[in-house]
């Protein structure tokens, strides 16, 4: 992922990326997805409302004017993904900037009385920057989308399952997989400004179906793996509404 940009050239199973005079050049396999992508990160970058709060900035992803049919250009940010920095540190507190990164897409593109914002498809701990010398955040890869507007459950739950995933591949930690959840989950309150998150089903099962648990048994995959997933879900699930509830208290009672 982006660990690699400090590479000056690799390979995903999506795309190809070089990195000159600090720009990153994203060439796809697929034809569509370039436009899908420059799309969608442009309007990001159009709407998003930098701020910078007690001295950390969060902003977007600034890409290029110049795509073409299968490519596109945008900045070349030489940090570290959330993941990473937490492998280093462990400190669960790093993931508020994550969860207020996403609260201020969402407050900055809300429509329909906050049940569509601008799509996040792909947030998540492995897509996301911080520079702990100059206090950056950032996210980058949204993910192709088949609807800019969606839910923000959707982004808010993809990021969270990932942050589960990788706080205990790294830690082995349930406890620091709680906290970082519970930062997240706050940093993002207080980016958007609310008191309490939006009713979660939408991205719950946007979750069931990509990850192809049990209850998608049209996906296939092997039984073990499913049986992964579905418990990583079910403990997210838990994680989730209990951090909920306690938040919603936390918020009306300050």
């Amino acid at each position: 992922m982006i660990d690699k940009y400090h590479k000056k050239k690799f390979k995903t199973n999506k795309a190809i990326f070089e990195v000159k005079d600090n720009i990153l050049k994203k060439e796809y396999f697929k034809t569509g997805d370039a436009a899908r992508d420059f799309k969608l990160l442009k309007e990001v970058q159009r709407q998003y409302q930098p701020q910078k709060l007690n001295s950390w900035f969060y902003r977007p992803l600034e890409v290029y004017c110049n795509p073409t049919a299968n490519s596109i250009e945008m900045e070349y940010i030489p940090c570290e993904t959330i993941r990473k920095v937490f492998s280093i540190n462990r400190k669960p507190q790093l993931y508020y900037h994550m969860g207020k990164w996403l609260g201020i897409l969402h407050r900055s593109t809300e429509k329909s009385e906050f049940t569509r914002v601008i799509a996040f498809r792909d947030f998540s701990d492995v897509n996301f920057l911080l520079d702990l010398n100059e206090k950056v955040a950032v996210a980058i890869d949204p993910g192709n989308y088949k609807k800019m507007l969606n839910h923000p459950s959707i982004s808010i739950m993809t990021g969270a399952f990932s942050i589960q995933r990788g706080v205990l591949k790294v830690s082995n930690n349930y406890i620091k997989v709680w906290l970082s959840l519970y930062y997240y989950l706050f940093g993002y309150l207080k980016g958007c400004g609310r008191q309490s998150l939006p009713l979660l089903d939408k991205g719950i099962k946007e979750v069931s179906k990509r990850q192809k648990v049990f209850w998608h048994i049209k996906k296939k995959m092997p039984f073990k793996e499913k049986v992964v997933r579905t418990g990583e879900l079910i403990l997210l699930i838990v994680n989730i509404k209990f951090i909920s509830s306690f938040l919603r208290i936390k918020m009306r009672t300050h």
